[in-house]
């Protein structure tokens, strides 16, 4: 009695591998360009679960008045490290497919394996956001200097949310906020009624932003959910200076393939 063996079939990782690529570099240009440089994604191998790098902080008030009449002592100005710390996430996929659902569909498991690749990436991609934007979130929480509570999202708000910076205001490279945010800033600008600006609005559901793009997304970590019976939701929308948020894939990403037997049908398991 001839037996089958499980390399009989043949594994489509080509095909995986072929829409993963395909839909991560489309999305990093995107990712990349579109936050105006302010949310990075790239490769970089690093060893262990956490990446440490220090630097030096610039002195404030290095450059002191001398007075030409004095010979009192003169302060010094120290020169001090920080450093950053990024955190590592493992994450996995599983994806169980019996062969048989391909043969009723008169495909193979090329097409599921490109298919399959494509979805992945795409999770791959809204995994690094939702993190990305989750760390930012939590880290410019904690301080309160940076935060600048405005109620209801306006023009007047984001002027008022670069002004937390000063004169270093123009170092703001892009907005992020929940679709909720984005959709009432446009209904704010066109009541608001000013020439041109309502027009355009109504004509492109985009709102007028300083001339720094937007990066809409409904991810969790822009919502603090109310609680008790006259809860409301707040949202926060984050204005980022250029590389604020940095996402690695630190390792390289493997993936097998293989048949499941002794189950009534055979699977295809990636």
């Amino acid at each position: 009695m001839a037996i089958g063996k499980k390399t009989d079939f043949v594994i489509y990782e080509d095909q995986f591998h072929a829409g993963v690529t395909e839909v991560l570099a489309q999305n990093a240009n995107v990712f990349n360009g579109a936050s105006n440089g302010t949310m990075q994604v790239r490769t970089v191998t690093r060893i262990g679960d956490f990446a440490q790098e220090s630097f030096y902080k610039t002195i404030a008030g290095i450059i002191q008045d001398r007075n030409p009449t004095s010979t009192s002592a003169a302060t010094a100005t120290p020169l001090t490290q920080d450093q950053n710390i990024s955190v590592k996430l493992n994450k996995f996929a599983l994806v169980d497919q019996t062969l048989d659902s391909f043969k009723k569909q008169g495909k193979d498991a090329r097409e599921m394996s490109f298919v399959l690749g494509e979805q992945f990436g795409k999770a791959v991609m809204i995994d690094y956001i939702t993190n990305g934007i989750g760390a930012a979130a939590a880290a410019i929480g904690q301080h309160n200097e940076q935060n600048n509570d405005t109620g209801v999202i306006s023009t007047a708000g984001l002027v008022q949310a670069l002004a937390v910076l000063g004169d270093r205001g123009g170092d703001v490279g892009a907005f992020v906020m929940h679709s909720k945010v984005y959709y009432d800033l446009v209904q704010s600008q066109i009541a608001a009624n000013i020439y041109d600006v309502s027009s355009v609005n109504i004509k492109t559901a985009s709102p007028i932003t300083l001339g720094r793009p937007v990066i809409v997304t409904d991810s969790a970590s822009l919502i603090s959910v109310g609680t008790g019976p006259a809860a409301v939701d707040e949202y926060y929308t984050l204005a980022l200076t250029s590389s604020a948020i940095k996402i690695e894939q630190s390792e390289q990403r493997d993936v097998y393939s293989e048949v499941v037997t002794c189950l009534d049908n055979l699977v295809l398991r990636w």
